[in-house]
């Protein structure tokens, strides 16, 4: 997560952002990444919460 952010963060401010294609999809990649990489946070604090 700590990676994911950042980088998003720098395609978002790239001046080339709105006409790159690749940037586009780089950053729909990583935004798909970090949906992820949430829900299945998510899911382990639930299974902690039901541990402890």
């Amino acid at each position: 997560m700590r990676k994911i952010l950042p980088r998003l963060d720098r395609i978002q401010r790239s001046p080339n952002y709105p006409f790159s294609l690749f940037l586009y999809d780089l950053k729909s990649n990583l935004l798909k990444d970090y949906d992820n990489l949430l829900a299945a946070e998510k899911k382990f604090w639930k299974t902690k919460a039901r541990i402890n």
